[in-house]
């Protein structure tokens, strides 16, 4: 196999792989949470963007031979050594089970995804090794020598040939990379994701104040008590606490029950709606993980759209949630509770 052919198929993975991320760049950006490098909404969305850019600017420069003097192989070298350091890490520390290197469109587990990278790095390795190295003639201009040095190729460019000229092929590659970020940028403004700010200076995450209608009834959260919950439909421990949340929701007085979910088709939400016995309103991916700690479930008792109390992984105790009602807990002052709310909670930031 040729240099040129290795340096496109090298080059043709790196733009698939950009292409399944961005057909999905919500879902993707949700997939680099899992590595635990970044949790703050606006810089997953940047790092989505930015990771899809790099991947199509150097599958772009591949493909059309920009080789920058065999500077481009050392960032695809450096790239794939960078990606796969980041994958271990995850896999070690956090049990990563996909690493969104196809988006969600293919699911890869580390272990896959750590060789095929090895694969592409030692094909990274051939082709840079085999990169011509001719020595430019001594009749040839100095314009000439130096597009031939950098294009990498040894060979002056052809006047008659455009295309190979080294400062398209770099305007191509960079044009490409642009129109991704831009993409990005402008597919969901990054101001949805970052924090608010009230007149303090304080910063301010998502409300928990919600208007819904939903099969014929309105829900406002900013009136009255509300327990909502924050629940996947393939999550297995909210699979668990369905019954428990039916339960909840046949006690007189209690507080509304909605709950707010992250669904992976219409199947998965129907089988899910089929035992709840309580709203299940779809919620958009990036917006709905802002509710949550790790992982769900997380339940907030929430009155006149202020966040009272909050639970993680079950449902509350009846006991504890009337008791965060009246003002007291079993085990923790109001105090303590809204303090902590006041640094998890993203109603208050």
């Amino acid at each position: 196999m040729t240099s040129v052919a290795v340096e496109k198929i090298l080059g043709i993975v790196f733009v698939l792989a950009a292409a399944m991320k961005a057909w999905d760049l919500e879902a993707f950006a949700f997939q680099i949470r899992y590595y635990h490098v970044l949790e703050d909404p606006g810089l997953l969305w940047a790092a989505a963007v930015a990771s899809v850019a790099w991947e199509t600017l150097l599958g772009v420069a591949l493909v059309a031979g920009l080789r920058l003097k065999g500077w481009t192989f050392a960032l695809v070298g450096a790239t794939l050594l960078g990606f796969t350091g980041l994958i271990l890490y995850a896999w070690a520390f956090y049990d990563l089970q996909d690493c969104g290197c196809f988006g969600s469109l293919v699911p890869l587990g580390p272990a896959s995804t750590t060789a095929k990278n090895v694969a592409l790095l030692a094909l990274t390795a051939l082709a840079w090794r085999r990169l011509p190295r001719g020595q430019p003639h001594a009749s040839r201009s100095l314009r000439s020598i130096d597009i031939a040095d950098l294009s990498g190729s040894g060979e002056a460019h052809a006047p008659g040939n455009l295309w190979q000229h080294p400062y398209l092929k770099a305007g191509v590659s960079a044009g490409a990379c642009v129109l991704v970020i831009l993409a990005g940028i402008y597919r969901v403004p990054f101001e949805d994701f970052l924090a608010e700010k009230d007149a303090g200076g304080r910063p301010h995450g998502p409300s928990l104040i919600f208007r819904i209608e939903h099969e014929g009834e309105t829900y406002d959260t900013s009136r009255g008590e509300y327990l909502l919950a924050f629940l996947s439909d393939t999550c297995d421990e909210c699979q668990a606490e369905i019954p428990l949340v039916n339960d909840l929701t046949l006690i007189p007085e209690f507080p509304k029950v909605l709950a707010f979910m992250l669904v992976e088709n219409d199947e998965t939400l129907e089988l899910f709606r089929e035992r709840a016995e309580f709203p299940c309103i779809t919620m958009d991916l990036m917006e709905w993980f802002q509710y949550i700690d790790e992982a769900p479930p997380r339940f907030y008792l929430v009155r006149d759209g202020e966040a009272v109390c909050y639970w993680d992984e079950h449902v509350p105790p009846i006991e504890e949630v009337l008791a965060a009602r009246e003002g007291r807990l079993p085990e923790a002052g109001l105090a303590d509770a809204n303090a902590k709310i006041a640094t998890s909670s993203p109603s208050h930031g």
